[in-house]
């Protein structure tokens, strides 16, 4: 080779010619100290092109995890927290969900015992208290069945 191959060798530092022409420009390397001197300049401007783009990715990328993190999920909070939320929102929903119904049998049972008092005070010589729940039943038989006058609301001092 005459000429020197000076548009060929960036193409030949990227290894974008074809197997003929990099065979072809490797001997004309072997002979030619400027072209051997102008590759070495191109494979090192393409590794500092290479660095400075692994660079940048690797910024912005790291920018992007950083951001991501920080955000969490949900609202702002981080996976963990928001999970333990959810588990005590859980919780307090069937611990009110118990006390609800705990709550309706107690007042049903007030108003059975409410209903009994009402049918002794009236004379009742056998009264029947039944729980709705549990579907028990008790039998309550007065030993003093006279009437006595309702209870006052006003307190001696």
């Amino acid at each position: 080779m005459t000429e020197h191959p000076t548009e060929d060798l960036s193409l030949y530092a990227l290894g974008l010619v074809d197997a003929r022409e990099r065979e072809t420009i490797a001997r004309h390397l072997a002979t030619c100290a400027m072209c051997r001197e102008e590759l070495r300049s191109h494979q090192a401007t393409l590794a500092t092109l290479a660095e400075a783009a692994e660079f940048e990715a690797g910024r912005a990328m790291r920018d992007r995890i950083v951001e991501r993190e920080r955000r969490g999920s949900w609202l702002g909070l981080p996976r963990v927290a928001l999970a333990l939320s959810f588990a005590a929102a859980v919780v307090f929903g069937l611990v009110a969900v118990a006390s609800v119904r705990q709550l309706d049998e107690l007042r049903a049972q007030r108003d059975e015992y409410a209903r009994a008092l009402a049918q002794v005070a009236e004379g009742a010589r056998i009264v029947t208290l039944t729980t709705k729940t549990t579907g028990r039943a008790a039998l309550v038989v007065p030993r003093d069945c006279r009437r006595r006058p309702p209870a006052s609301n006003t307190r001696r001092g």
